[in-house]
């Protein structure tokens, strides 16, 4: 769960300092990398998905309610 949230969190400050960087040549650099931030995002979400499913087929078993 930290590890997605952590990626999630670097994905979403990777996409959004663009619009807050003040230097033209750093916003390029930055903007420029926006694939590693949609990657970062998009595993993050599927740490995030992979925790909560292994969560709730945990819950769910022989003694689980029907």
């Amino acid at each position: 769960m930290v590890k997605g949230l952590l990626c999630v969190l670097i994905g979403l400050a990777v996409l959004v300092s663009p619009y807050f960087i003040t230097s033209p040549g750093m916003q390029g650099i930055v903007a420029n990398s926006s694939l590693v931030g949609w990657f970062a995002l998009v595993l993050g979400l599927g740490l995030i998905g992979v925790y909560a499913r292994r969560r709730l087929a945990g819950r769910t078993g022989p003694s689980g309610p029907l």
